[in-house]
């Protein structure tokens, strides 16, 4: 349990892990997760490590303040239930309601629509578990 334990607090330590969460519109509209401090530390974070422009960094961030606060077309009707209907991907919902804000829309976007797999870990784990083992060493 406790290897497990370990992998779940490393994994929520993560600024791409934490960034997902706190651009995904589900989790604005249910959790308030966006809302918490931690997170929008996580999306300043995410967003410096992808941009290479501190000015577009700025940008970006006052923007996710408009997300934040549900303000403009983030705080509808419309967005809110596309959020929660389940019929859309997040990277979908920021193509259809991020317009308004282009910068963050691209960084959301981004963010969102990465692939997270463990896959190729596990492969590795299995591989290292097949190596070391108390008969062979």
């Amino acid at each position: 349990m406790q290897v497990i334990n370990r992998r779940l607090e490393y994994m929520l330590n993560d600024t791409l892990m934490l960034g997902v969460v706190a651009l995904n519109p589900e989790a604005l509209y249910t959790s308030k997760m966006a809302r918490k401090p931690k997170f929008q530390y996580v999306v300043t974070m995410a967003i410096k490590k992808l941009s290479n422009s501190s000015s577009k960094v700025l940008a970006v961030v006052d923007q996710y303040t408009f997300f934040r606060k549900q303000t403009g077309l983030f705080g509808g009707e419309e967005a809110k239930d596309s959020a929660l209907n389940g019929r859309a991907s997040a990277a979908d919902w920021w193509d259809q309601y991020g317009g308004d804000y282009p910068e963050l829309q691209e960084f959301a976007h981004r963010i969102v629509s990465q692939c997270m797999s463990s896959s190729g870990c596990e492969c590795n784990w299995s591989t290292f578990a097949l190596v070391h083992t108390k008969l062979r060493n």
